[in-house]
């Protein structure tokens, strides 16, 4: 009798452990992805009013969202399990107006994020501010001292540009083997050594985002050769740690209402 109770005990104490782990923490993790940002009427859907982008912060915060840094996602990715409502924030292209607009919110929230400029845009290598409608190099030497959790990551060098209508990703007609190769990991490789060099983070930069969330299996093998270490496309999912790394999907995020983000995060 007194071991049926033993038995009965643990099984008990197994129940309660597992359905502790299940409220502490899932297998999955959702990644947003903005863009540019406006003081009002966005004129399309990479633009967000930064009115909408508050109320969002706002609403992440108010309701327990696990705002999480690259360097946490790498963490849990390779334990398999994310914390319960684990959200990466990301910011495409590199423009001012995350400086400007979106960085204050986050850091009101102390909400960490990754930043994906398209380097070959970002104005002055020199060690002086520069205006100019897009981040440069010393407003990311700045956000990555004042600002440790905002992270840099590539957006490439120059591979947003098109060629018949086709994304510069893709060979391009005529364009031999080799040839495309030599070209995609050229411009792989600059964006990452520029970088580094410019924000003294060497051997450290791990992220890449895909232009338009294009890419191919050569060029994601180039990607991972040169040392990216998290590689985000696009993809209205969560993200599952049990997939790889090298391709992680993002949700687009729209200006407007709270309804479309609030649908978003309903998929955990």
């Amino acid at each position: 009798m007194k071991n049926r109770y033993k038995v009965i005990l643990i099984i008990v104490f197994i129940l309660f452990f597992t359905i502790t782990l299940n409220v502490e923490s899932n297998n999955e993790a959702i990644i947003l992805t903005y863009h540019h940002f406006v003081e009002d009427n966005p004129a399309n859907s990479a633009e967000m009013s930064i009115s909408d982008f508050k109320n969002q912060m706002e609403y992440l915060y108010d309701n327990n969202y696990n705002v999480i840094s690259e360097d946490e996602f790498i963490k849990y990715s390779k334990e398999k399990s994310f914390p319960e409502k684990s959200v990466l924030l990301t910011f495409d292209d590199g423009y001012y107006s995350f400086y400007e607009y979106a960085y204050p919110v986050l850091k009101k929230y102390d909400f960490p994020a990754i930043v994906f400029p398209i380097i070959s845009s970002m104005p002055g290598l020199e060690n002086q501010p520069v205006y100019s409608d897009r981040l440069s190099f010393s407003d990311m030497r700045k956000l990555n001292t004042n600002s440790p959790t905002i992270n840099i990551g590539s957006h490439s060098y120059n591979l947003h540009y098109y060629e018949d209508e086709n994304p510069a990703i893709y060979q391009l007609e005529n364009e031999c083997c080799d040839d495309y190769n030599c070209r995609i990991r050229r411009d792989l490789r600059l964006s990452r050594d520029l970088l580094e060099d410019q924000l003294d983070k060497r051997d450290d930069l791990a992220s890449l985002a895909w232009p338009y969330g294009y890419y191919t299996e050569k060029a994601e093998e180039i990607a991972k050769d040169l040392g990216y270490e998290l590689i985000f496309k696009l993809g209205d999912r969560p993200y599952n740690p049990e997939e790889e790394i090298v391709s992680i999907p993002r949700y687009g995020v729209i200006s407007g209402d709270l309804n479309h983000l609030k649908n978003i995060l309903n998929d955990f």
